[in-house]
């Protein structure tokens, strides 16, 4: 395990890193390369105004890339609450709405392969059980491959972001397949919910194509999920829970 606030100096070559990192596998898979954390003010106020839409948010810090917004009234949790999230993807990546509560973003290839992630949202009971939730989501995988996680802070929001790779998934009338899947998710605990980006490509996943898709989850911006706590002691608890996976 090491504990540093990572800085890129190339895709997959970190200086310092910060928030632990896990890695297993035939080579550990290298860290993940995360770069310093931008976290907001815990004691910001949430806030009244309305959600601001796509068309009206500026926030990509990416050069050329576009912003998507999602409200949690779009995916039918009004009741819930106000607001939603924003993040920001490459402008030649489709945006797609299979389902009412699911995004879809694709980046289609010329010789026809393609990277998909489904972006979602979910309510929990409370904040400890979207943490809950965060530390299932670490120990689903943890036998993986290639298998590497940090535990993070994006938007001020605890989070995991994990790699691994996985044979393709069994299908009772599909010819048998020796392919092998990358996988690069995002997992963030914003109070109440449970932000959750999952990418799936052919593998190996290029580190210009990880870079880009943990780029997409560090992206995400919330509104209007509530008050922060103390981010630092509960990710340090996540980590403390699921030594065993290590």
């Amino acid at each position: 395990m090491r504990h540093a606030l990572c800085l890129i100096v190339s895709p997959l070559l970190t200086l310092a890193c910060s928030g632990p990192v896990h890695t297993r596998g035939v080579d550990g898979g290298g860290p993940l390369p995360v770069p310093d954390a931008t976290v907001a003010d815990p004691d910001a106020d949430a806030g009244t105004d309305a959600f601001v839409p796509d068309d009206v948010f500026t926030g990509c810090a990416m050069a050329g890339w576009v912003p998507l917004s999602m409200s949690w009234a779009d995916w039918g949790y009004a009741d819930v609450g106000e607001g939603g999230f924003h993040l920001c993807h490459p402008p030649d990546w489709a945006v797609a709405m299979p389902y009412r509560d699911e995004i879809e973003l694709m980046d289609t290839r010329p010789d026809g392969s393609y990277i998909r992630m489904t972006i979602a949202g979910e309510v929990r009971l409370d904040h400890d059980s979207a943490l809950t939730r965060l530390g299932d989501d670490y120990v689903d995988w943890c036998s993986s491959d290639r298998y590497v996680a940090m535990w993070t802070v994006i938007d001020g929001w605890p989070a995991l972001q994990r790699h691994y790779d996985h044979e393709a998934p069994a299908c009772g009338e599909c010819p048998p397949s020796d392919a092998i899947f990358s996988h690069v998710d995002t997992y963030i605990a914003a109070g109440t919910y449970l932000i959750v980006l999952e990418a799936t490509m052919l593998a190996p996943v290029s580190p210009g194509d990880l870079e880009t898709l943990l780029a997409i989850g560090r992206s995400t911006i919330t509104e209007h999920a509530g008050t922060r706590g103390d981010v630092a002691a509960e990710v340090s608890a996540l980590d403390a829970a699921h030594a065993a996976c290590r």
